[in-house]
């Protein structure tokens, strides 16, 4: 039976930094030979640069949702220099929500608040 569900707001319960840059740090390891030539800082740096300059276009209603998936990688990696074949980018995509999906970092304070929830 269900006793208790939790709704998560971005910053509240799940620590989606320290996710996002975990999935990825297994993205990178992924594409590794495509990547080879920028290391995993530079990769995670730029597209976090990048992905928040797009979010912002998003909540301003410059660009689309699906717009905002597939530019972040696209984006990335142009300003990285590396050359790819445009179809990888919705792989890369589909590969790093797979792997955010399946992160389980939560601000530690909040593993408090569920152990109590769950006397």
């Amino acid at each position: 039976m269900i006793k208790m569900i939790y709704f998560d707001l971005d910053h509240t319960l799940w620590d989606f930094e320290n996710n996002s840059k975990s999935a990825l740090r297994l993205v990178y390891n992924n594409y590794r030979n495509l990547l080879n030539s920028i290391n995993t800082e530079a990769f995670i740096s730029t597209y976090q640069k990048i992905n928040t300059q797009l979010w912002d276009s998003y909540r301003k209603k410059e660009i689309s949702q699906e717009e905002l998936k597939l530019l972040r990688f696209d984006l990335t990696l142009k300003t990285l220099g590396i050359e790819y074949n445009e179809s990888l980018i919705q792989e890369i995509n589909d590969v790093y929500l797979d792997y955010i999906i399946k992160t389980r970092n939560a601000y530690k304070w909040s593993k408090r608040c569920f152990r109590i929830s769950l006397w």
